[in-house]
């Protein structure tokens, strides 16, 4: 789904300053002003087991967009439960 704003959703994380020091990543400005201090959270998918040995799982990424494609070995935050609403 990428960076497409068209895929964007209202929900975004924003790691606490304990799990910053723990290594979750934190968006610096990259993305814009608007997102900095938001961060990367895996959903409760289970993620693919791909052929170069590593599972890749769907996110919530720092502007609000799901994403797939990411190894679950990347240090993003961890959302309990996420509801997404589909169609209008």
């Amino acid at each position: 789904m990428g960076h497409n704003p068209a895929n964007y959703t209202n929900a975004y994380f924003r790691p606490t300053g304990w799990g910053i020091a723990q290594g979750l990543k934190a968006n610096i400005g990259h993305n814009g002003a608007s997102f900095v201090g938001y961060g990367d959270a895996w959903t409760r998918s289970p993620g693919a087991d791909a052929r170069d040995g590593h599972v890749y799982g769907t996110f919530l990424g720092s502007t609000g967009s799901l994403n797939i494609g990411r190894s679950v070995a990347s240090p993003y935050g961890a959302l309990p439960v996420i509801s997404v609403k589909i169609g209008r």
